[in-house]
């Protein structure tokens, strides 16, 4: 029980505790484990303004549930990080990734699904705009309350860990006007 209160500390430390503060945008992110660790993830990959005035934020799922999907979930939180000071784009840092991942994985069935959004310039129309690439994760949502719709952020993409080779692909779009919701999630 001690063991898994102190994995508990530990991932919880892993997530970040404030979002990044970009103008006219509200952040807030949270999670909420069913057991003492998980495999949801969610993360900014700037804590600091971008020179652009633009932010990553990224929201994923590691296969399993407990400690093995908490460890896999740290790995594929530590490759993103560790990839992020190459300055790449989402789909180039996902390539990247998931060819990393892919050699611890490759025998174990195991995959991570990740949502990759960056808000760039931020992320406001007419300016800004969000690109994004997805590994087999759920697409982000955006509602308008101007038109009382939803529209989803799709795009493909297969898990990482799943095929060393596989390339991902990057989708973007105008940015959020006032009063439009942005939601990533997961389950």
């Amino acid at each position: 029980k001690q063991d898994m209160l102190l994995a508990k500390e530990v991932q919880q430390n892993l997530l970040p505790r404030n979002p990044p503060r970009l103008p006219g945008i509200d952040l807030a992110g949270a999670t909420i484990f069913c057991d003492e660790t998980g495999g949801d993830y969610f993360d900014y990959l700037s804590f600091d303004r971008a020179p652009d005035g633009g932010c990553d934020v990224i929201v994923g799922d590691a296969t399993g549930h407990g400690i093995a999907a908490a460890l896999f979930m740290a790995t594929g939180r530590a490759l993103l990080r560790g990839g992020q000071g190459v300055g790449c784009a989402p789909a180039a840092l996902l390539s990247l990734v998931n060819t990393l991942l892919w050699q611890d994985t490759a025998d174990s069935g195991r995959f991570l699904t990740l949502y990759f959004l960056r808000l760039e310039r931020g992320g406001l129309a007419p300016d800004g705009c969000l690109t994004w690439s997805r590994a087999g994760h759920d697409p982000a949502l955006v509602y308008d309350p101007a038109t009382d719709r939803f529209t989803e952020l799709l795009g493909p993409g297969l898990p990482l860990g799943v095929l060393p080779d596989y390339v991902y692909e990057e989708q973007s779009c105008p940015g959020l006007s006032p009063g439009q919701v942005l939601l990533l999630g997961t389950d």
